[in-house]
């Protein structure tokens, strides 16, 4: 038996009070009131209450007569919680359907003029709809409801109330995608805002004009102003936006009261316009299919009214660059082409050939003809007197090998056989005529047989008919003289420094030129002896004393004259 000091028994242990989660039950705590007293009365706070002092009684004592039946227990309370209703001492959950209102402990069939709103009230133990002065903060009214969502009927959020329409002091409605959950979703406005335009159509704020209608002046309406009169249709980032402008933009298309960036696919490019049909001036469409040109590019075909890259099967001869059903009668040879099959007049272009027996111009023969002037022909050989040349086009049977190519028999060949030697065009086994020497190298590097030549290069020396280097000479034991490989240097002439070349010896010339200047004066002598004293026609005379002293008389007085002067 526990003191009056430790009055409750639980666990066999004393205690002043017992735990939260029991009750006192005859100075016991104990988890549950027994059925026969089954009212729980906490003293220590006032409603509904599961901590404290709590203790079983078969009824409710007088300071606490209410009774409010919770899911497991009955609780005794001085008053009713606010979200019940009272009715004798019973705390009702719920009103009847004919009073679903709660107002002041009351069930009511209609909330009273101070408190008009019925809001619903949540609690731990219930939902109830309850009479309020206003709707709280985040709610709107919607028939005397407080609601946090307004209805599809009603959508739009005024003044706290959820309507139809919008009122004249904020006509325009204004959707907030991140409000959907609230009675803000979609609000009456005064003014949209900044980032988004009205439709005068329908009152409301739009982040983007509808296709329908065209953006002026930060509306969207169904039809422009007479002053800005066109509906600009703006592309941008592939999205499309109608703009009322006064005037089409630089670089803009017109078509009637539209402009565009660039012209629907129904219209052409004509200029600066759109038009329906091409003019006479430009009277066809390009490839693209967007505008009216002139003439067709040199890479086109005109089809009809159109340039084109091809032909169609249906029409696919070109004549002039035009597309036609058949060739005429004129054009009497073909050529296939990437555009379609070109009729041509005889010849065929350069770089083509004729296939034989055909009307087709070709760019390549097949492996077994041969181009006989520019035909294909099914022949096993080339004819007499004509050179066999292989080409981009197929055998050709030539009268003269390329420049780039060499004769070997009949043949046209790049390389002479390693065995010939090269005299003028010609694959030869030796050198002869005009052109003896055998030069191993030249400027033909890609072919490495030996060329005839008539003389050897420079740097080159003659030995025994072939060309080679002349510092080769002394390997041969030879010295050189006038690009010869020779065995010694001729009379007058001598080796320097040792590098097997001959020089002229210049004593030589200095006697030489001795000699001559001498034998030059004797002859000089000799002919000056002949004029003088020759006595044929041409005589020699001499003047009489007296004439010579004239003269000298003459030659004096001029003198002193010129003195005087």
């Amino acid at each position: 038996i526990c003191q009056k000091e430790y009055p409750y028994c639980f666990n066999d242990i004393c205690l002043d009070a017992c735990p939260e989660y029991t009750v006192g039950y005859r100075k016991s705590c104990v988890l549950n009131c027994p059925p026969d007293a089954k009212f729980v009365t906490a003293y220590s706070c006032d409603g509904v209450c599961y901590s404290g002092n709590k203790k079983c009684s078969s009824e409710c004592p007088e300071s606490h007569p209410f009774v409010f039946k919770s899911k497991y227990l009955y609780h005794c309370l001085n008053k009713c919680p606010s979200f019940t209703a009272v009715n004798n001492r019973k705390c009702e959950l719920s009103c009847p359907l004919a009073r679903p209102y709660l107002h002041s402990g009351r069930c009511l069939s209609k909330c009273p003029l101070t408190h008009p709103f019925a809001m619903l009230r949540n609690s731990l133990f219930n939902e109830i709809l309850v009479c309020t002065d206003r709707c709280h903060e985040g709610m709107g009214s919607y028939k005397n409801a407080c609601v946090s969502i307004c209805p599809s009927k009603s959508p739009n959020e005024y003044h706290g109330k959820c309507v139809s329409f919008c009122g004249k002091d904020r006509p325009y409605v204004n959707t907030t995608p991140s409000k959907k959950s609230t009675i803000y979703h979609q609000q009456c406005v005064a003014k949209c805002p900044k980032e988004k335009n009205l439709w005068t159509e329908r009152n409301e704020c739009v982040s983007k004009c509808p296709e329908t209608t065209i953006f002026f002046n930060d509306t969207c309406v169904t039809k422009c102003p007479s002053d800005f009169p066109l509906n600009y249709t703006k592309e941008k980032h592939d999205k499309i936006k109608h703009e009322c402008v006064e005037r089409c933009p630089v670089h803009t298309f017109q078509y009637k009261t539209f402009c565009f960036d660039t012209c629907p696919p129904y219209l052409k490019h004509y200029l600066s316009n759109c038009t329906l049909n091409c003019p006479k001036a430009y009277p066809f469409i390009s490839s693209d299919n967007v505008s009216c040109v002139q003439s067709c590019p040199a890479s086109e075909v005109y089809s009809e009214n159109k340039c084109d890259k091809s032909c169609s099967q249906e029409k696919k001869y070109i004549v002039n660059k035009t597309c036609f059903e058949f060739c005429p009668d004129a054009f009497n040879l073909q050529l296939e082409t990437q555009q379609g099959i070109l009729c041509l007049k005889p010849p065929c272009p350069h770089s083509f050939v004729l296939l034989e027996w055909t009307n087709q111009c070709v760019r390549s023969c097949p492996k077994n003809m041969f181009i006989i002037d520019d035909v294909c022909r099914n022949v096993s050989t080339c004819p007499n007197g004509t050179f066999t040349e292989k080409s981009s086009h197929g055998t050709l049977c030539t009268e003269k090998c390329s420049n780039s190519l060499y004769i070997n028999g009949n043949m046209c060949i790049k390389k002479c056989p390693s065995h010939t030697v090269i005299e003028d065009q010609h694959c030869n086994n030796n050198c002869s005529g005009t052109k003896p020497y055998r030069f191993p190298r030249g400027s033909d590097y890609d072919n490495p047989a030996i060329l005839c030549v008539s003389e050897c290069p420079d740097g080159y020396c003659m030995y025994q008919n072939k060309c080679i280097s002349c510092y080769e000479c002394r390997d041969h034991q030879q010295v050189v003289y006038k690009n010869l490989c020779v065995d010694s240097c001729p009379p007058t002439y001598v080796i320097l420094n040792s590098n097997y070349i001959c020089f002229y010896n210049s004593y030589y010339l200095h006697r030489g030129l001795q000699a001559m200047f001498f034998l030059f004066t004797i002859i000089c002598v000799f002919f000056i002896i002949v004029l003088c004293c020759y006595r044929g026609p041409l005589k020699c005379s001499r003047k009489s004393p007296e004439e010579e002293q004239e003269d000298s008389a003459s030659l004096i007085k001029e003198t002193e004259e010129n003195q005087e002067a």
